[in-house]
Parts: structure tokens; sequence; C-alpha cells
């Protein structure tokens, strides 16, 4: 049986064919099942038990993205922000496309376009 190794924050570390000695105690060790994908996965903290993450469920709209679960990454360029208010909004001078990489552990990594511009006047 494999095994998935875990953060203390549920996040997945490795998925492993045999038992592994962690010196670090704070890594969470799960039996998992064969052919487990290691991308589609996290730790539920709450239940301990192996979860698949699931889609984003948000909106795109002009200058802004909602619906985004706390804690989420967004990597625009070089940049990195963690949204914790459910809501991304951009500034832009001129009218152009932006493209955003969003990360949470609960859910599957994806990226989307943001049309962006100045405001209406």
């Amino acid at each position: 049986m494999p095994y998935a190794y875990f953060t203390e924050a549920g996040q997945l570390l490795v998925i492993a064919s045999a038992q592994a000695d962690y010196p670090d105690r704070t890594i969470i060790e799960v039996g998992v099942p064969d052919n487990t994908l290691p991308n589609a996965i996290y730790l539920d903290l709450a239940t301990m038990t192996v979860e698949q993450r699931q889609p984003f469920d948000l909106t795109v709209s002009y200058n802004a993205i909602s619906g985004l679960p706390a804690g989420t990454s967004l990597i625009v360029g070089d940049s990195i922000h963690v949204v914790e208010d459910g809501t991304a909004e951009f500034d832009a001078d001129t009218a152009e496309t932006i493209y955003v990489n969003l990360s949470h552990p609960h859910y599957l990594d994806q990226y989307v376009a943001v049309p962006t511009g100045p405001e209406a006047p």
C-alpha cells in the first residue's frame, strides 16, 4: 500500500510506495489506494481523511476575480499575493489581459485570463 505524507497544514509532500521514517514528527502519514494522483489530493485536517481536490468555483470579471477561498495564492508575473477576503482586484492604466495562476491546497491549480484596464468614467 502506498503512503501519502502531508505537512501539518494538510499539503501533500510526497506519495511513497513504502513507509518512510521522517525525522520531522509534524509530518502526517496516511495510507492511500494504489494509483492515487499526487496533484489531486489533500488532507482534511478536521477529519484526517484524504480528499480529492476540486475545481475552483469562481467568477472572472473586468479587473476582478471573485469566489476565491481564503488562503488562495495568486501568482501574476513575479508577484505572489494571498487572498483572504474572497476577491482579487486589479488596477491597470491600459486595456490588457493578465494571466493569473491560482493555487490552494484544497483546489486544483488553475490559470485564468482576467481582462483589465482603466475604470470607465
